[in-house]
């Protein structure tokens, strides 16, 4: 039994409706796969406006507190003078974990806003054990210059 229903489609939401089929078309010229345009042709048809809305404007303000996160982790290792308090096997752990995480994710096709926060996770990870080694060995060559 095949169902039918219409409903009534405002200037704004066909707009919208046309913008998207532009770009749907743009991201087939770039080898984008049809499967995965017609789910999120599919997502957009069926999913209230509302929902959409909020939901891009949780990803946007979880986005905001990755960056955040990243820029104060960051601004933490390179004030570190040295590496006391610090397990520099345990950043490396986390390192793994990460990167374990991120190939996870990567293969199972998650969405590219999730694989550019945990790849940017595991590029600060990387870049902490390099700074948390680089200090354990000034401190070790400073200790044995004494």
């Amino acid at each position: 039994p095949l169902e039918v229903t219409l409903g009534f489609l405002g200037p704004s939401r066909y707009e919208w409706m046309l913008k998207m089929e532009q770009s749907i078309k743009m991201h087939k010229q770039m080898g984008t796969p049809d499967s995965e345009m017609e789910e999120v042709q599919r997502m957009f048809a069926e999913t209230d406006t509302r929902l959409l809305v909020v939901t891009l404007v949780v990803s946007a303000v979880h986005l905001l507190f990755d960056v955040l996160a990243f820029g104060h982790d960051i601004s933490f290792w390179n004030s570190l003078k040295s590496t006391k308090g610090v397990s520099v096997r345990a950043i490396a752990i986390g390192l793994v974990m990460e990167s374990i995480v991120f190939l996870y994710l990567w293969d199972s096709g998650t969405s590219i806003l999730v694989l550019i926060t945990v790849g940017g996770g595991v590029l600060v990870a990387g870049w902490k054990l390099y700074r948390a080694n680089a200090l354990h060995k000034k401190l070790a060559d400073a200790v044995q210059r004494e």
